[in-house]
């Protein structure tokens, strides 16, 4: 898995606000209270990623936070992850409760 975002602390200074990370939205995160992206891109089924992949993605999965059509197919149907494509495991900030909120969904692999 490759980091693309980091911030290790509450203090989001760290994580671009450039636009980058405006897609993210699209999955119900607020990109100002992203926290860290994790990109998995490599071509296969799910039963081919390494192991800590595939056990991230289930549980996430399994606690209702996958989510979107594509990272369904992959976790539930089989589907592959095509050239072109990423797993992305996005943690954010809730602002009202101060707890992470960590959430898998594939998308178009962007290069960030």
């Amino acid at each position: 898995m490759e980091l693309t975002a980091n911030s290790n602390s509450n203090d989001a200074k760290n994580v671009p606000r450039d636009g980058r990370f405006a897609f993210v939205s699209a999955f119900g995160i607020k990109p100002q209270n992203l926290r860290e992206l994790h990109v998995y891109s490599s071509k296969g089924k799910l039963e081919e990623f390494p192991q800590k992949v595939g056990e991230l993605l289930r549980r996430l999965y399994m606690n209702g936070s996958a989510v979107g059509e594509g990272i369904m197919a992959i976790i539930n149907r089989g589907r592959l992850l095509n050239e072109g494509e990423a797993i992305y495991v996005a943690v954010e900030r809730d602002e009202r409760t101060n707890r992470n909120r960590t959430v898998a969904f594939l998308d178009r692999h962007r290069a960030c």
